[in-house]
C-alpha cells in the first residue's frame, strides 16, 4: 500500500491536490510510468499505422481505423491520468460535520474497504484501503471532511509500478455520491 505519509490537509484543499511525502519509487512511477504509456500506446501504434498496415486487406483496414485509434485514446488518456490522480474531488452535501464522517465510516464497512487512519482532529483526513490479490495490489482512498464538504482522491498501487486507475476512481465517487444522499436522513444523527 502506498505509504501515504505527512499528508499536508491545509496545502491539499488549497491546491486542490492531495500532497505528502513521497518517496523516490513515487517520483520515479512519475517519470516512466507516462513515458511507457506514450511510448507503447501512442508512438507504437502510429509507426504501424504508416509502415506496416497494408490498407488492401480489409482485416488490416479495420485495425488501422478502428483498433489502433482505441490504443492510442488509451494511452493518452492513462497518462492524463497518471498527471491528475492525485487531484482532489469535491462533494457537497447538506449534512453536518459529524454525520458525514460517520455515513463515510458506514460507507468504508459497506464497500469491505479497511479504515487505515481516522480522523484526529476537524483538519485530518480519513484513509480506506482495499486489497486486492493477497495484498499486493489495493485501492486507497483519501477523503478530507470540511464542514459539510467531502474531498476525496482515488489511488491505486501495486506492488511495483503505481499505475493510475482507470474508472474506478469514477465509480468510486458515484458509489460516495449516492451513499451519502441515500442514508442521510437514515442516521441516529441525523432523526435525532
Amino acid at each position: 500500500m502506498l505509504s501515504l505519509k505527512n499528508i499536508d490537509v491545509e496545502k491539499s484543499l488549497s491546491r486542490k491536490r492531495l500532497i505528502y511525502s513521497k518517496d523516490f519509487l513515487e517520483y520515479l512511477d512519475l517519470i516512466f510510468y507516462p513515458f511507457a504509456q506514450i511510448f507503447g500506446f501512442v508512438i507504437c501504434p502510429y509507426l504501424i499505422f504508416f509502415y506496416e498496415l497494408d490498407f488492401e486487406n480489409v482485416n488490416e483496414r479495420f485495425v488501422g481505423y478502428y483498433m489502433l485509434p482505441l490504443v492510442v485514446f488509451n494511452g493518452i488518456y492513462m497518462t492524463i491520468r497518471m498527471f491528475t490522480q492525485l487531484r482532489l474531488k469535491k462533494i457537497e452535501t447538506n449534512n453536518t460535520y459529524i454525520l458525514n464522517e460517520q455515513l463515510i465510516q458506514e460507507f468504508a464497512k459497506n464497500e469491505e474497504f479497511v479504515i487505515r487512519r481516522k480522523k484526529r482532529n476537524e483538519d485530518d483526513c480519513i484513509i480506506f484501503d482495499k486489497p486486492h490479490l493477497e495484498g499486493k495490489y489495493g485501492r486507497t482512498a483519501v477523503l478530507i471532511l470540511k464542514g459539510s464538504q467531502i474531498y476525496y482522491t482515488f489511488i491505486q498501487d501495486g506492488f511495483k509500478l503505481n499505475t493510475p486507475t482507470f474508472i474506478s476512481h469514477l465509480l468510486f465517487g458515484w458509489r460516495l455520491k449516492k451513499w451519502l444522499n441515500k442514508n442521510a436522513f437514515n442516521t441516529p444523527l441525523a432523526s435525532g
